[in-house]
């Protein structure tokens, strides 16, 4: 069980106590879904996130996933992160619901704030799979995409909401 999980909840329900649950739609968005998930990783509140990730296709949630956590890592973050296919499982409940892309055909009728277009992503920080793998691996670093984040409309939104 993790730290600061409630000792109450059955394993396939696992949230943090006191959390803020993020609930990030078609997070595969390969131009904006990195630069979500570092603006969320560089996120150090009062309370911790819990983010569920959502996308349809499951090999680029997988990847995102696998991002995401290798952020959380990186900056020794205690939030929890779980990846869905199923949209209303990934926003039940959720205090912010954020989409990287359209949400077109959606079972689930929410009002979605999205993303502000991205900006400051470097050519050293090409967000396609491959540099998301390199990402994961270590191979290249994150800094640069970290340093996108912190300057990015994302994180600016991200901490507005956060205050209310």
């Amino acid at each position: 069980m993790l730290p600061n999980a409630a000792p109450s909840e059955a394993p396939g329900n696992l949230h943090l106590v006191d959390s803020v649950k993020v609930a990030v739609l078609r997070v595969g968005d390969l131009r904006l879904g990195p630069l979500a998930l570092a603006s969320l990783a560089l996120y150090f509140g009062e309370r911790p996130l819990e983010i569920h990730l959502h996308d349809d296709r499951e090999e680029i949630l997988d990847l995102f996933d696998l991002l995401l956590r290798s952020m959380c890592f990186a900056l020794k973050s205690q939030n929890l992160v779980l990846a869905t296919t199923s949209i209303s499982e990934a926003v039940d409940g959720a205090d912010l619901v954020f989409s990287t892309g359209p949400s077109e055909g959606d079972s689930v009728q929410l009002e979605i704030e999205m993303w502000p277009a991205a900006g400051g992503i470097t050519d050293q920080a090409k967000t396609i799979p491959l540099q998301i793998l390199r990402w994961i691996r270590g191979e290249d670093s994150m800094y640069p995409l970290f340093c996108a984040a912190k300057g990015s409309g994302l994180r600016t939104m991200l901490d507005e909401k956060m205050v209310r």
